[in-house]
């Protein structure tokens, strides 16, 4: 039965990524899928306010509504909110928007007031409670919608599906790269198991999701239960001396040793994983290089 539900699962998985590598959601979409949402929460958030009693004019909310959506449209396509691939929601992604829903509160909250003293038609006459609500409102949906689907893709549609487990010896700013590249792209062959470093500080801890180990871990056991067969080496500042008895204690535990360019090759262009390359003899020379 469980190996069923694995080859079920394997099934699913290839048929997903195949789906998201070939259609993604376009961009005039996304841009309707928020603006869609950004007038239904608001409407909720008059109901939410009103202890979810249908005592508010309905025909007045709706008008407020078409105008908390102008606004928030705008914004949103000076900040581009609807821009990045759902599927690949990074930070970035959210901090625009919340740049996008806090401009739009703050340019509302002064046309409420506008209204108000000017005694402009009440489609401008926002009550506040109202639009603090759907503020908090649409923070909260926009944000965990994009989420969701990220984390759906990752555990779906990027689950490892015959690939090489790997371990990335360097949990710094090179290895946070290096585990970058290999999560973005969804046809590469490694699968991630550890990151190891010889920095106590980040030992014991996940970065990104995955654990970071002392080197002391690299054994013949780990390696047999987690089924790692290959090394990626990201780090560039280190002596050659000691670069190479971390090679030479890795092949002795027969593992397949990678490691990425220097910096200076790639800095002005991108890091892709095929520049990725094996461990030469010149690399395990036991000394540093004569100048």
């Amino acid at each position: 039965m469980k190996a069923l539900y694995s080859d079920f699962f394997n099934f699913m998985s290839l048929k997903s990524r195949d789906f998201f590598r070939k259609h993604s959601l376009p961009r005039w979409m996304v841009f309707a899928f928020d603006g869609s949402v950004v007038f239904i929460t608001f409407l909720f958030a008059y109901v939410l306010r009103s202890n979810f009693v249908f005592e508010f004019p309905l025909d007045t909310a709706l008008r407020q509504g078409l105008v908390v959506v102008g606004v928030f449209s705008v914004f949103e396509l000076i900040f581009r909110a609807f821009a990045g691939l759902i599927r690949h929601t990074t930070i970035k992604d959210i901090f625009n928007v919340l740049l996008t829903t806090t401009s739009a509160l703050a340019v509302l909250l002064v046309i409420t007031l506008a209204g108000k003293v000017s005694f402009w038609h009440e489609a401008f006459n926002i009550p506040g409670s109202v639009l603090l609500i759907h503020y908090v409102t649409i923070n909260a949906f926009l944000i965990i919608s994009r989420i969701s689907v990220k984390m759906f893709y990752e555990m779906v549609a990027v689950r490892p599906v015959n690939k090489k487990n790997i371990v990335i010896y360097g949990a710094g700013a090179m290895g946070v790269v290096v585990k970058r590249v290999i999560s973005g792209d969804t046809e590469n062959d490694y699968n991630i198991v550890a990151f190891l470093d010889g920095d106590k500080k980040l030992q014991r801890k996940n970065l990104n999701g995955i654990p970071v180990f002392s080197p002391e871990k690299l054994t013949e056991s780990f390696l047999e239960k987690n089924k790692v067969k290959t090394m990626i080496f990201a780090i560039n500042d280190i002596a050659q001396s000691k670069k190479s008895d971390i090679y030479r204690s890795a092949v002795e535990l027969g593992l397949e040793v990678l490691q990425i360019p220097i910096v200076s090759d790639w800095l002005n262009g991108s890091f892709e994983i095929r520049q990725l390359k094996k461990i030469r003899v010149q690399d395990l020379l036991s000394r540093d290089p004569i100048q």
